[in-house]
């Protein structure tokens, strides 16, 4: 019946409410921290809105590729932005490479986002994401 009002929205501010409990915990100032995203639905999209908005600065994004059905990683080291990367995503939240490299992004293998040298890492798409296998992957780790 097409859900409750804020529905979109409530998984990705759910995630940055945390970060920011999290962060004030460690006494850090969300101005003060980077962040890399697995995903690009709507939780990562409303978790990067948020975030940003906190003063964080997220500089990588991964998401699934459909035409080529594999992932990438979409990294910007002065942030990554949300408006402009939306006007180059499809329905399934995939960016187009070729315009996102003009827009002077990175593209890299889609577990790329964890390598990042970043203080937080946001899984907000796919489950199994930060296993024993890839743990040693992360930069900060």
């Amino acid at each position: 019946m097409g859900g409750s009002l804020g529905r979109t929205e409530a998984t990705g501010f759910g995630v940055i409410f945390t970060v920011r409990e999290a962060l004030r915990q460690l006494k850090l100032q969300p101005e003060d921290t980077i962040a890399s995203v697995q995903g690009f639905g709507n939780v990562a999209q409303y978790a990067i809105k948020l975030f940003t908005q906190l003063g964080g600065k997220v500089i990588c994004v991964a998401c699934w590729d459909q035409k080529d059905q594999t992932s990438y990683s979409f990294k910007k080291k002065d942030g990554v932005d949300l408006d402009t990367l939306l006007t180059i995503t499809d329905r399934f939240g995939g960016i187009e490479k070729d315009k996102a490299r003009a827009m002077g992004y990175e593209i890299l293998p889609g577990d790329a986002w964890l390598e990042q040298d970043v203080d937080i890492l946001i899984p907000a798409a796919m489950e199994h994401q930060i296993t024993g296998d890839n743990v040693g992957k992360i930069a900060n780790g």
